[in-house]
């Protein structure tokens, strides 16, 4: 379908009864709408920028009293079914019939900017018969390019069902945190239930965590060490903060044993995460954030009769999340690596290279005890539910 026609249907479903016009106007603030939002949801005019305080007071009530209406029911629906199709192909079309055309083509711009690097990345991969040469810097590339593609469209499903109405902000990286968890594991040779235990510590910039994972009937046993870098971002805070996006480094070392199956794996690795809210790209996506990760690891396995070998990793994964309040977040993800307990789905001649996807979510509770949850689904399914004490003073 050419974009033409699309915006054609789409400024048809826009003009519906009872619809308004907005502004095409980029140099202009924020829409009717926009005002609309921030006016009658508190918890949306409560989104922090970068020079506020954690919280915010809601706005006075003569604004709310003249504010524009939100937008109608039949608006709404209309603008979900947009945002799924034909916004799975051109993203923002969501936000267009809402009337936020600066937000509609600002997502387009992402979109294209991810497409076109998702094909560059696939066809230096694809292309040269899967070479070293080209897969090391073509995966990345590839994963980059998903990465801004997937994010901007859930991200424009989530502005036309009305995510604003739990719009909410960050919460810091706690001082230190102790967290117990449990897992179970069903892939298509056992069922396994393990228990889970992580340390971690904020020395300034430094960051140090410990964790170990034990099969409940001691078949398997895994550990980790690891040391973050924070390059820019927040220091370690307790509690909601202003701004939420962040870049660091990390360093980690895993060692992992299967008695059944005779194998072990020891693992070193090295990765750069980026955290991005994406209120930077357009203020009506304020409360919501990207993630986009990409690293290199050596992997030495030992099998039966100390017969070994040595591989590398490219790590690398993305995610798109909101923030529930000033509570927790929920979060959509993709890992690449294929090393960990929920491994690589099946997906014919391309198994093997596929990583694995998942939701998670972390939700503050009462004072310093918090929750968290994840389903990882790869070649095995993986669901842990974890009891999170966060230190440090709020």
């Amino acid at each position: 379908m050419h974009r033409p026609l699309v915006l054609a249907i789409l400024a048809a479903i826009a003009a519906a009864p009872g619809a308004e016009a907005h502004a095409d106007d980029e140099g202009a603030g924020p829409t009717g709408a926009e005002s609309a939002d921030a006016a009658a949801s508190p918890a949306a005019a409560a989104v922090p920028t970068a020079a506020d305080p954690p919280t915010a007071a809601a706005p006075p009530a003569a604004a709310v009293a003249s504010a524009p209406p939100a937008p109608s029911t039949r608006r709404r629906l209309a603008a979900i079914g947009a945002a799924i199709f034909p916004g799975v192909l051109v993203h923002g079309a969501g936000s267009f019939v809402l009337g936020e055309r600066r937000t509609a083509k600002r997502l387009l711009v992402v979109e294209g900017v991810g497409v076109a690097a998702a094909v560059l990345g696939a066809a230096a991969v694809g292309g040269t018969g899967g070479s070293p040469y080209a897969v090391w810097p073509g995966v990345p590339l590839a994963l980059t390019g998903v990465g801004l593609f997937l994010p901007t469209w859930l991200a424009d499903i989530w502005v036309a069902a009305g995510g604003e109405r739990v719009r909410g902000g960050p919460r810091g990286t706690p001082p230190w945190s102790l967290e117990l968890s449990a897992l179970g594991l069903r892939d298509p040779y056992r069922t396994r239930a393990l228990a889970g235990a992580a340390a971690r510590v904020e020395l300034g910039r430094l960051g140090l965590g410990a964790a170990g994972l034990l099969d409940a009937q001691g078949d398997a046993r895994t550990g980790e060490l690891e040391a973050r870098w924070r390059i820019c971002g927040a220091a370690a805070a307790a509690g909601p903060i202003a701004e939420g996006s962040r870049l660091f480094v990390r360093v980690a070392a895993r060692y992992h044993r299967d008695d059944p199956d005779d194998v072990s794996l020891a693992t070193a690795e090295a990765e750069v995460v980026l955290r991005a809210e994406l209120r930077r790209l357009d203020p009506l996506l304020a409360g919501m954030f990207a993630q986009l990760s990409t690293g290199l690891g050596v992997e030495r396995a030992t099998y039966a009769r100390d017969a070994h070998d040595v591989g590398a990793l490219l790590l690398g994964g993305f995610a798109w999340g909101a923030y529930l309040g000033r509570r927790g977040e929920v979060a959509l993800f993709y890992d690449h690596r294929r090393d960990h307990l929920a491994g690589g789905l099946f997906t014919g001649r391309a198994s093997g290279f596929v990583g694995s996807f998942g939701v998670g979510a972390q939700l503050a509770v009462a004072g310093p005890w918090g929750v968290r949850g994840e389903v990882q689904v790869g070649n095995a399914w993986v669901g842990t539910l974890a009891l999170r004490y966060e230190g440090g003073s709020r």
